[in-house]
Protein backbone atom coordinates (compact mmCIF):
# COMPACT_ATOMS: atom_id res chain seq x y z
CA UNK A 1 0.00 0.00 0.00
CA UNK A 2 1.62 3.26 -1.03
CA UNK A 3 1.20 6.59 0.75
CA UNK A 4 -1.70 7.70 -1.45
CA UNK A 5 -3.67 4.59 -0.46
CA UNK A 6 -3.07 5.16 3.26
CA UNK A 7 -5.84 3.77 5.43
CA UNK A 8 -6.87 5.86 8.44
CA UNK A 9 -8.71 4.09 11.23
CA UNK A 10 -10.44 5.83 14.15
CA UNK A 11 -9.52 4.95 17.72
CA UNK A 12 -11.59 4.82 20.88
CA UNK A 13 -10.10 4.44 24.36
CA UNK A 14 -11.69 1.54 26.25
CA UNK A 15 -11.23 0.03 29.67
CA UNK A 16 -11.46 1.51 33.13
CA UNK A 17 -11.79 5.22 32.48
CA UNK A 18 -13.61 6.04 35.72
CA UNK A 19 -11.00 5.11 38.33
CA UNK A 20 -8.96 8.12 39.43
CA UNK A 21 -5.52 8.34 37.84
CA UNK A 22 -2.49 7.61 39.99
CA UNK A 23 -0.43 10.68 40.83
CA UNK A 24 3.15 10.71 39.57
CA UNK A 25 5.81 13.15 40.72
CA UNK A 26 8.88 11.33 39.42
CA UNK A 27 9.84 10.54 35.82
CA UNK A 28 12.83 8.53 34.63
CA UNK A 29 13.74 8.14 30.95
CA UNK A 30 16.44 5.69 29.87
CA UNK A 31 17.68 4.66 26.46
CA UNK A 32 17.18 0.97 25.82
CA UNK A 33 20.15 -1.13 24.72
CA UNK A 34 21.08 -0.46 21.10
CA UNK A 35 20.67 -3.15 18.49
CA UNK A 36 23.87 -5.08 17.80
CA UNK A 37 25.96 -3.14 15.31
CA UNK A 38 24.30 0.18 16.11
CA UNK A 39 25.57 3.00 18.30
CA UNK A 40 22.15 4.45 19.10
CA UNK A 41 19.20 3.03 20.98
CA UNK A 42 16.05 2.59 18.93
CA UNK A 43 13.74 2.49 21.94
CA UNK A 44 13.42 4.23 25.28
CA UNK A 45 12.02 3.22 28.67
CA UNK A 46 9.85 5.77 30.48
CA UNK A 47 9.12 5.13 34.14
CA UNK A 48 6.61 7.09 36.19
CA UNK A 49 6.52 6.88 39.96
CA UNK A 50 5.46 8.57 43.14
CA UNK A 51 7.52 9.45 46.20
CA UNK A 52 5.94 10.58 49.44
CA UNK A 53 7.84 13.42 51.02
CA UNK A 54 8.95 12.77 54.59
CA UNK A 55 6.67 14.04 57.32
CA UNK A 56 8.48 16.95 58.92
CA UNK A 57 7.01 19.14 61.59
CA UNK A 58 8.76 22.10 63.14
CA UNK A 59 12.42 22.92 62.91
CA UNK A 60 14.86 20.09 62.27
CA UNK A 61 18.04 19.56 64.20
CA UNK A 62 21.24 19.04 62.22
CA UNK A 63 21.12 15.35 63.18
CA UNK A 64 17.59 15.00 61.80
CA UNK A 65 18.63 16.70 58.56
CA UNK A 66 21.61 14.34 58.27
CA UNK A 67 19.35 11.35 58.88
CA UNK A 68 16.87 12.52 56.22
CA UNK A 69 19.51 13.02 53.54
CA UNK A 70 21.51 9.88 54.40
CA UNK A 71 19.03 7.49 52.77
CA UNK A 72 17.14 7.88 49.50
CA UNK A 73 13.36 8.00 49.57
CA UNK A 74 11.71 5.05 47.81
CA UNK A 75 9.91 5.80 44.55
CA UNK A 76 6.83 3.62 44.08
CA UNK A 77 6.53 2.64 40.40
CA UNK A 78 3.23 3.49 38.75
CA UNK A 79 3.88 2.80 35.09
CA UNK A 80 6.63 1.67 32.74
CA UNK A 81 6.41 2.01 28.99
CA UNK A 82 8.80 1.43 26.11
CA UNK A 83 8.64 3.75 23.11
CA UNK A 84 10.56 3.69 19.86
CA UNK A 85 12.51 6.83 19.04
CA UNK A 86 9.86 8.04 16.54
CA UNK A 87 7.09 7.43 19.12
CA UNK A 88 9.08 9.26 21.80
CA UNK A 89 9.38 12.24 19.44
CA UNK A 90 5.64 12.02 18.76
CA UNK A 91 5.02 11.95 22.55
CA UNK A 92 7.17 15.10 22.90
CA UNK A 93 5.18 16.81 20.15
CA UNK A 94 1.84 15.84 21.74
CA UNK A 95 3.00 17.22 25.11
CA UNK A 96 4.20 20.47 23.47
CA UNK A 97 0.89 20.87 21.63
CA UNK A 98 -1.07 20.21 24.83
CA UNK A 99 0.98 22.76 26.79
CA UNK A 100 0.61 25.35 24.04
CA UNK A 101 -3.18 24.87 24.00
CA UNK A 102 -3.70 24.81 27.75
CA UNK A 103 -1.07 27.17 29.11
CA UNK A 104 0.12 29.17 26.13
CA UNK A 105 3.67 27.90 26.57
CA UNK A 106 5.81 25.16 25.11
Amino acid sequence: MDEQDELRVGLQWVGDLISPPSPANQILIMADSPVVGSTQADSHVLMFGYVSPPAVSGDLTPQQVEQLISQPLPVMPISRVVLTTPRLREFRDVINKHLAQTTGEV
